[in-house]
């Protein structure tokens, strides 16, 4: 069933008395803002993809760097214990 709706709608631009003009409503009839064109689905697109990217490259780098630091400590405490193994005295 079809609902009427009655309100007054300010124009943005100056309009003629009488010009049609579109206005936005949400399913529930109340106004919203403008629909947002093309240009701007495609700037908000572009700035989720990059924060998506950045998020992550960050996540990678981080876990790469843990795992270096965690391999490299491992490989230093072995070379110790070889040098230990190696320094002692002769019997």
């Amino acid at each position: 069933m079809a609902r009427s709706y009655h309100h007054q709608v300010r124009p943005t631009a100056r309009r003629v008395p009488g010009q049609t003009i579109t206005i936005s409503v949400d399913a529930d009839g109340n106004l919203t803002g403008p629909i947002p064109d093309r240009r701007e689905n495609t700037v908000l697109a572009v700035t989720a993809a990059c924060g998506v990217w950045a998020l992550t490259a960050r996540t990678v780098l981080f876990l790469t760097a843990l795992a270096h630091r965690l391999f490299h400590r491992n490989r230093l405490r072995r070379w110790a214990q070889e040098w230990k193994q190696f320094d002692r005295p002769p019997r």
